[in-house]
């Protein structure tokens, strides 16, 4: 009697012990799937914020160079082609904003505000559009 007993509780310590091993192997398969799948995502968004940076400055020195509206806008036309993220740009004063170029997306309605240093801002109802925005641009 005591022999199966004690096979039984042998074959239940190497059974669990083989299950704890399944699941440290099936949990750190995850893991390293999640931190890799983690460090791709924050390279991607990393990448397109230095996109939309690049283009927020570009767009701002034109700018300066008190080039008028459709000007602008057929130079964004060219300039934005690579980066479909951005939607559109806008001019701002303290009257408001106008869109310059064709936008693909109409952008979210902001406060004009307008500021001398870099910022995002996010529309008051959420949504997945933001806007960069510096002096009187916004991307």
């Amino acid at each position: 009697m005591k022999r199966p007993l004690l096979a039984v509780l042998v074959w239940l310590l190497v059974a669990g012990a083989g299950a704890a091993a399944l699941f440290t192997a099936a949990q750190r398969q995850l893991t390293e799937t999640f931190n890799t799948d983690a460090r791709i995502l924050h390279r991607v968004l990393s990448q397109r914020m230095e996109q939309q940076e690049a283009v927020l400055n570009a767009v701002d020195a034109l700018e300066h160079q008190a080039l008028d509206a459709a000007v602008l806008g057929s130079y964004l036309g060219s300039l934005l082609r690579p980066y479909p993220q951005i939607v559109a740009v806008e001019r701002c004063t303290a009257q408001g904003c106008q869109v310059l170029g064709t936008p693909t997306e109409q952008p979210p309605f902001l406060s004009p505000l307008v500021a001398a240093e870099p910022a995002v801002r996010w529309p008051q109802g959420g949504g997945p559009l933001y806007a960069l925005s510096h002096n009187g641009v916004r991307v």
